[in-house]
């Protein structure tokens, strides 16, 4: 893939939210936690101040280039032309859902690399300001991610999935009852659940139980039953992938079941009847890669 000089003017910057905050919102204390382990929370945080100070300086040393700051959903949409996520995968997960759009570029900066899972983050607090200058001078290229596209009993869903979704009994002790349909084959299943990703997803979850890890840029689309219950004989959906243009169609036999998009932070109710249809999304997401 060529390099590419993006046309940047400005940028909207999201901010993970930090732990502790978001106990105190929940009504938790922090006191309730392990000394050492908030000891941990507390030098992230810090490290985690320190890599959005950075990035803003960063961001201020270059004359005409204008950035709002956004750590709740509040920033005015459109305008932008880069997508700054500072945090962690999570972080960026979240952006993508709340703020992207396809004309974007998006560039994940791993704010505390010690503790924070990065995989798709590009940049950290310390190589930042180098990594901007690439960005600016055309000395950085766009991957092409595939995302997925959910259709609930015939409504599309806002969220764009960038990693994975995971269709379940939203009581974990509870089996998973629906009838899956792929390629024109359809069955009855009882499991724990199934999980649907992307190819960014492939290195999570799936791959350990039936998935394949996949280039970032692949456009495959993999789905996985995880813990299938066989005590009616085999199921022919286990595993596979979808063919271009195929969906994946599931319908609920589980009064509380649930949809979970990139992980516990976004969901959807999956209640008893309920039809959901999952193919690629048509758009992809740019991510800034050096």
């Amino acid at each position: 893939m060529s390099k590419q000089t993006l046309k940047v003017q400005k940028v909207l910057v999201v901010v993970k939210q930090p732990v502790l905050e978001r106990y105190r919102k929940q009504g938790e204390r922090a006191s309730k936690l392990a000394p050492g382990y908030l000891r941990n929370i507390r030098a992230g945080e810090k490290r985690h101040r320190e890599a959005v100070e950075q990035v803003k300086a960063a961001l201020r040393g270059r004359l005409g280039l204008a950035f709002e700051l956004s750590g709740t959903g509040k920033a005015k949409q459109g305008g932008f032309d880069l997508l700054l996520a500072v945090g962690g995968d999570g972080t960026l997960l979240r952006a993508a859902h709340r703020y992207y759009h396809p004309s974007l570029a998006v560039l994940g900066v791993n704010s505390d690399p010690k503790r924070s899972t990065g995989f798709l983050c590009r940049a950290t607090a310390g190589d930042f300001n180098s990594k901007l200058e690439k960005l600016l001078t055309g000395k950085c290229r766009l991957l092409s991610l595939s995302r997925l596209r959910l259709r609930l009993d015939g409504r599309e869903l806002a969220e764009r999935p960038l990693n994975d979704v995971l269709i379940a009994n939203a009581i974990p002790v509870c089996q998973s009852r629906y009838v899956l349909g792929v390629g024109g084959k359809r069955e009855e299943q009882r499991s724990s659940g199934i999980w649907v990703a992307t190819a960014v997803g492939s290195s999570s979850v799936i791959g350990a139980i039936g998935g394949r890890q996949l280039p970032l840029a692949a456009k495959t689309i993999q789905y996985a039953v995880r813990e299938p219950c066989f005590s009616r004989g085999k199921f022919r959906l286990v595993s596979g992938r979808l063919a271009p243009g195929n969906k994946l169609r599931m319908r609920s036999m589980m009064a509380q079941g649930r949809i979970y998009l990139d992980g516990a932070g976004c969901s959807y109710a999956f209640g008893l009847g309920s039809e959901l249809v999952i193919d690629r999304a048509p758009k992809p997401l740019l991510l800034v890669d050096f």
